[in-house]
């Protein structure tokens, strides 16, 4: 299948998910721009969502002095992602309260509480299930993990590991690991 499987799941990408694409043990290097591109069609249709701050993390000349293919193609597809997102009021307002220590005190434009509220105000949205796509499973000491609070929400914000997420979208090129 060219596309994702099914147009009742909405995935929202954080800045580790979008990294983790170029990882040659998840997608081969020779599949990778392939799959990137099949997910830009996600995005076009307004299945796959990412707010600002993650193209910032991706692409901040002190986090990454030189963006690679997913921090360019993250950049390339920003303005085409369906609904134009800027976080509401009452969805920030709602990650701080129930999730505010997702927040990491180092990083003064950390994109977690913003891809909360972005999967929260997707949710309120539609009738389809809505998943949180990140590698942060762990959390730090001073902060919890996006999967930790994405089980804070009433009901729960569905998450995914990017290579779930590979694995459910359908987009899996040929020879990817799973």
């Amino acid at each position: 299948m060219d596309s994702f499987a099914t147009a009742d799941q909405l995935f929202v990408l954080d800045t580790s998910a979008i990294a983790t694409f170029k990882q040659r043990d998840r997608i081969p290097l020779e599949h990778q721009w392939g799959f990137l591109r099949r997910l830009e069609e996600a995005v076009i249709e307004g299945r796959a969502f990412f707010p600002h701050l993650v193209v910032v993390e991706l692409t901040d000349k002190k986090r990454v002095p030189h963006p690679d293919a997913p921090g360019v193609w993250a950049i390339g597809v920003r303005n085409q992602i369906a609904h134009a997102y800027r976080p509401s009021g009452p969805s920030i307002f709602e990650v701080i309260r129930r999730a505010g220590d997702v927040v990491d005190p180092e990083d003064d434009e950390d994109a977690d509480p913003h891809v909360l509220a972005q999967a929260l105000d997707l949710r309120d949205a539609s009738a389809a299930d809505v998943f949180v796509v990140s590698q942060d499973t762990l959390g730090g000491e001073d902060h919890i993990s996006l999967r930790e609070a994405c089980r804070r929400f009433v009901p729960s914000i569905g998450h995914m590991t990017p290579a779930e997420f590979i694995a459910a979208s359908g987009c899996r090129p040929a020879g990817a690991a799973s």
